[in-house]
């Protein structure tokens, strides 16, 4: 359990980052690999929405309500740094597991006995490319944690995450607690955030990192280095070999 003190500063780490994000100068990419730099942008974008809509939810008193949106953030953070770590490699990795998911999905549209346009049929058969090395393990989120130094402990935060965001008995027993006669009421879950703020912080450091390092003159390098010390995470996470 994070005491609230802690929780409160990291609550504010994750507001001051966010600020920070807003208050960017506007993206300016290095011209070599560009696209790399595009993907960077969208996670980091993601991550940035993702963190506004989950310290919105805690606010109005929601608390394990906000763990698949944390878990979002962070993930978005590992693969971004991921991604960088790889370069042109990860970038076509990310493109070729979406456009296997995009695929899997008409296969499971076709089954459902959905109709689905010709032209949309070509353009997702198109996308789907043959697996290689980089996305066979982008498709298991543990490797890719694993090719990144420190990388059980990295997968240990997300299957945590995990464990919270899936319909079950762990989600279920947040809600109920014993009435004393052998039967269970409903309850209105905690709402500590401290776990879930260090987590949100985490995940738009790496994610904004990644960015930066993509960027003309890494705009955010040095806000997001103090803040990965207050953390007590490195800024960049290197290969793990």
């Amino acid at each position: 359990m994070v005491n609230t003190d802690t929780s409160e500063k990291y609550l504010e780490l994750v507001k001051r980052l966010l600020i920070e994000f807003d208050e960017r100068p506007e993206v300016e990419l290095r011209r070599k690999d560009a696209n790399v730099g595009l993907i960077m942008y969208g996670l980091a974008l993601a991550a940035v929405r993702s963190a506004c809509a989950a310290l919105t939810l805690h606010s109005q008193g929601f608390g394990p309500e906000v763990t698949p949106l944390v878990r979002l953030v962070y993930e978005a953070g590992v693969k971004a740094q991921w991604v960088f770590q790889n370069r042109r490699q990860g970038f076509d990795a990310l493109l070729d597991v979406g456009g296997r998911s995009t695929g899997r999905l008409l296969s499971q549209m076709d089954k459902a006995g959905f109709s689905v346009p010709e032209d949309l049929r070509k353009d997702i058969q198109e996308s789907v490319k043959p697996r290689t090395g980089k996305s066979k393990r982008l498709e298991n989120f543990e490797q890719v944690c694993l090719d990144l130094r420190g990388g059980d402990g990295l997968y240990l935060v997300y299957r945590g995450l995990s464990s919270q965001s899936h319909a079950g008995a762990q989600i279920s027993h947040k809600y109920l607690t014993p009435d004393g006669n052998g039967g269970l009421t409903s309850v209105l879950p905690e709402t500590n955030f401290g776990v879930e703020a260090w987590t949100l912080a985490v995940g738009l450091v790496y994610s904004g990192r990644a960015l930066d390092e993509w960027c003309k003159n890494k705009p955010g390098k040095k806000a997001l280095r103090e803040a990965a010390k207050q953390l007590g995470i490195p800024a960049m996470l290197l290969p793990a070999t």
